[in-house]
């Protein structure tokens, strides 16, 4: 959303927030001096000097307790509110974005959120975020004020929806005689990206190359033909928030590949200078900040894995 800066809550924010958005509970108090040992973090999403909406990362996992035994290294988003007058702008998904990216900025790959069973619309919007449901469900008992001064006990059964916000795969780089790179695109997909996947347990990086190649174009790479190219990371092509890191690889291209498994369609694309790849909505963003750039380069011509053997961390 345009306009929106999400940032943690300072004392100055306070301030001015508990006078813009006062609460009867002054809830906003509350949230923010829980962060002083550094356990959770009070996010607000701002419009200038407006207040919009809210949310609260708590580092030390989830809080409940079925929740918390089931996944205790995730962090948690929750107490997100976006204020009535600001519902509908895209508020709630901008303080989710910042969240994500304050979970990656600390190195941790994992998010999640308590959806309570009578909000399918919030359920909606994080799934539709990548955000998928573990079947660990919490009852949640408290108490709050309503603007009549009245006060409320309530109790919520949620269940644990979880993100996974980093993932490794490897790639591979293959060109015909023309020198144009096989894209693949898979099922129920938009994007282009190179033939590659995860890593599977036990298997070396080149190892999981040789193989997805395999299970997705049909060609069969020796092993002593595999080099690095590089790794990078960049946002994954068709999971919205994901940043994903991988090891390219390049090979000689053995034969005429064949779309199977979930590949639905192949596609050759011209590595040429005068070609505005960047431009290109159906090219997956590893390809157009790191990939076409080297190479165009002429560069990681056959070079060896550094690591042959490691497995992602």
């Amino acid at each position: 959303m345009d306009g929106v800066d999400v940032r943690p809550c300072s004392a100055a924010d306070m301030e001015r927030l508990r006078v813009a958005w006062p609460t009867r509970d002054d809830v906003h108090r509350f949230h923010v001096g829980r962060t002083a040992d550094g356990s959770t973090t009070y996010l607000v999403a701002w419009d200038g000097d407006e207040p919009l909406g809210v949310g609260v990362l708590n580092w030390t996992g989830p809080v409940g307790a079925r929740a918390r035994a089931a996944h205790p290294d995730v962090v948690e988003l929750n107490h997100l509110q976006v204020r009535a007058g600001s519902r509908g702008r895209g508020v709630g998904s901008a303080l989710i974005g910042a969240a994500e990216q304050a979970v990656r900025d600390r190195g941790l790959d994992r998010l999640a959120v308590g959806i309570a069973d009578d909000n399918p619309d919030a359920e909606r919007l994080y799934r539709r975020l990548g955000y998928a449901a573990t079947g660990v469900w919490d009852v949640t008992e408290y108490a709050w004020t309503d603007d009549r001064g009245v006060r409320r006990e309530e109790r919520e059964r949620h269940q644990l929806l979880v993100k996974r916000l980093h993932l490794f795969v490897v790639s591979v780089t293959l060109r015909n005689t023309a020198g144009d790179l096989l894209l693949v695109r898979k099922r129920g997909t938009d994007r282009f990206m190179l033939p590659g996947g995860k890593v599977e347990p036990g298997e070396t990086h080149v190892a999981a190359a040789v193989r997805e190649v395999a299970e997705e174009v049909g060609l069969d790479l020796s092993p002593g033909s595999v080099g690095l190219l590089g790794r990078w990371s960049a946002g994954a092509a068709n999971e919205p928030g994901m940043v994903i890191t991988s090891d390219v690889f390049t090979a000689p291209l053995p034969g005429e590949p064949a779309a199977s498994a979930e590949i639905e369609e192949l596609r050759w694309l011209p590595i040429d200078p005068s070609i505005d790849h960047a431009a290109d909505p159906s090219l997956s963003p590893m390809l157009t900040e790191h990939v076409i750039a080297v190479l165009l380069a002429g560069q990681g011509g056959g070079r060896q894995p550094h690591h042959p053997g490691a497995n992602p961390a």
